[in-house]
């Protein structure tokens, strides 16, 4: 709708209310209303009936084709897409192993980090035990107290058989550190016999003393009990027994440098599992115009919706132009009433009855009269009580159906385009659906032959690998097929009948447009009077002009001996073979014509009786001349016919 209700209401109560006041007031604004329906009949009514094909081809094949139109960048768009996701199902079918992998080995990395804590939790300590070296100086302290009294001292013996050498690896330094620990723990054991042997000995004496005390004489004889020397006993058991604290037996060679390299492998896989998984795919370097699905699919979406915005206004504007074609209708009226009381010329080749009554009483009072109209002058005036055309009315008729026909034509071309497009986009649909079957398999399969800890920890981290992924997917074009809108076929016979209807008030253009004279005369009757008296006087002067050039033209034509009769090839067969040529007549050729208008014979016609001048005249012309040849008149015949023919004594009434 191009305009709400409340205006169109508003705008057609305001013009009601105008024109209502305008007829009842003024004579002028009621012979402009009645001029508006003959005005229909001529081009702005035409015009204004137009408007609704135009309105058609808009609203219907016009805007079909703006819909085909957008289908179309729907299904490119669409293609683009779809090819797009074709493409991506299998760069994943390539990329998806790789990347499960990659995924796979960050989570095994930190399952690998949280055991390798564990690890160094679990060697936690034996890493004590085997480098912390700070009871050893307390082991041998006690050891040299406990050697006190005895001749061999076992810490020189320990000290000795480990002692540090030059070139020693790391391994060994803490081996035989090691190793000299145990010995010391070892001894211990005895010093610790040692020790409670000589605490017992120590404590018998001093009970001893103590119970002998209040006898001074024999309290000495106590001292025969400090007999710790036996105490030595525990230390040749190990002699006796044969178990010496020799650590050497007991730990492996080569357990320093073992233990060296345990140590390290702890420390490093506490150190080299901190994994942050990142990648990157290298697609080379982008070119500056280079587009991707998206960027195509949305700079197509964006240029058709901006045309099509601008369609949408252009035709919106339009819509709205044509809705006040009609007010031309009421501007040709004005315009005709306006030259009609100012102009006398103006739409004044009427022979109406005044003119006729006119030239009645002319022909009375045995004056040149008028009628009937030479050839040439039926040319340029029309009777309006005559239901055929008249040369005029013809011509236009011709020119305006012409138009028309151009008109149609185009509005044909339009529909046949869009009926074009809309059968090459169905073609398009009912035979170009297409369904993609994709299919691919993607095996990765590491084997890790290694069967201890650290192989272990290999194949967690890199089962990832072993995937098989298999692509088998089933796609179809359908939705990027075409749906293409068909204009109904109402359009067509809209546009038909509309068409029809301006050519039906072109044919009726001539009767509507001798209503205007009328429609004006009835509202200034006075002014048709003066219109007709103009307008007969007007031709008075030309028909008498006419007749006096064609004097002057015969006469000086005649006196060169240079007068012809204008002839065929039919009259001069006649002429020249009258009996075997006689049956040109019967097929009416041969004709000759009047010497003053040049209209072919007919029965009526004056044949000069003059001996060898074989001119002729028709009725009218031969009245006009006062009976008179003038291809053979005397001079004295041609002036007494020159006071009729400069007689300026005009008509009036």
């Amino acid at each position: 709708m191009l305009f709400a209700d409340t205006v169109r209401y508003a705008l057609g109560g305001m013009l009601a209310f105008a024109l209502a006041m305008g007829c009842a007031m003024s004579v002028q604004v009621r012979c402009i209303s009645g001029l508006v329906i003959p005005q229909f009949f001529g081009k702005e009514g035409r015009s204004f009936i137009g408007t609704f094909a135009i309105a058609y081809l808009l609203t219907g094949p016009i805007a079909n084709i703006m819909f085909n139109a957008e289908e179309v960048t729907r299904v490119i768009s669409c293609s683009t897409e779809l090819m797009m996701n074709q493409t991506m199902k299998r760069m994943d079918l390539k990329f998806q192993p790789i990347h499960h992998a990659l995924m796979d080995m960050q989570r095994e990395s930190l399952l690998i980090k949280k055991t390798a804590a564990k690890i160094r939790t679990a060697f936690k300590p034996i890493e004590t035990e085997v480098e912390v070296d700070k009871e050893s100086g307390e082991l041998k302290r006690r050891t040299d107290e406990a050697d006190v009294g005895f001749k061999v001292s076992r810490s020189q013996r320990i000290e000795k058989s480990h002692k540090i050498k030059p070139g020693m690896s790391k391994g060994q330094v803490k081996e035989e550190k090691f190793e000299r620990k145990l010995d010391y723990k070892c001894e211990d054991i005895y010093n610790a016999g040692i020790n409670w042997c000589r605490g017992r000995i120590d404590q018998v004496v001093t009970n001893c003393k103590k119970a002998l005390d209040p006898i001074p004489l024999i309290k000495n004889l106590c001292d025969l009990f400090n007999l710790k020397s036996l105490c030595e006993v525990i230390r040749w058991m190990q002699t006796f027994t044969g178990i010496d604290c020799t650590s050497m037996e007991e730990v492996n060679k080569g357990f320093g440098d073992g233990y060296e390299t345990a140590e390290r492998a702890a420390k490093e896989v506490d150190k080299k599992f901190n994994v942050n998984m990142q990648y990157k795919l290298s697609t080379g370097v982008e070119k500056l115009e280079q587009m991707s699905a998206q960027d195509v699919t949305q700079a197509i979406k964006y240029e058709f919706e901006k045309r099509k915005t601008w369609f949408d206004f252009i035709t919106l504007m339009i819509k709205r132009i044509l809705a006040f074609l009609f007010i031309r209708v009421f501007i040709g009226a004005y315009s005709y009433h306006k030259r009609y009381v100012s102009n006398f010329g103006h739409d004044n080749i009427y022979i109406s009855k005044y003119f006729k009554s006119i030239d009645a009483r002319r022909n009375k009072q045995n004056k040149m009269t008028l009628l009937p109209l030479k050839r040439v002058e039926k040319k340029e005036r029309v009777e309006p009580q005559n239901v055929k055309l008249m040369g005029p009315e013809k011509a236009k008729l011709g020119k305006s159906t012409f138009v028309l026909f151009v008109r149609l034509i185009t509005a044909g071309i339009i529909i046949f385009v869009d009926r074009l497009v809309y059968e090459v986009l169905a073609i398009i649909s009912r035979h170009s659906k297409i369904e993609y079957h994709q299919s691919g398999e993607h095996h990765i399969q590491l084997i890790i032959y290694g069967k201890g800890v650290i192989g272990q920890m290999v194949k967690s981290l890199l089962k990832g690998f072993n995937r098989k992924h298999i692509l088998d997917s089933y796609s179809t074009n359908f939705e990027c097929l075409p749906q293409p809108s068909m204009m109904p076929s109402d359009y067509i016979w809209k546009i038909v009948a509309v068409y029809l209807a301006v050519w039906f008030l072109m044919f009726l253009e001539a009767y509507g447009l001798r209503l205007r004279r009328i429609v004006a005369s009835f509202f200034y009757p006075k002014r048709e009077k003066k219109r007709i008296l103009y307008l007969y006087n007007d031709m008075l002067k030309k028909r008498k002009g006419f007749l006096r050039h064609m004097r002057h033209r015969i006469k000086s034509l005649a006196r060169e001996n240079k007068l012809s009769m204008r002839t065929d090839l039919s009259v001069a067969l006649i002429n020249q073979f009258p009996r075997l040529c006689s049956c040109l007549k019967v097929m009416g050729m041969g004709k000759k014509r009047c010497l003053i208008c040049e209209e072919p014979q007919n029965k009526e016609f004056h044949i000069c009786a003059t001996p060898g001048c074989n001119f002729v005249y028709c009725k009218q012309c031969w009245k006009d001349v006062k009976h008179i040849c003038y291809a053979c008149a005397s001079e004295e015949d041609f002036s007494s016919d020159e006071s009729e023919l400069t007689d300026t004594n005009i008509w009036s009434d």
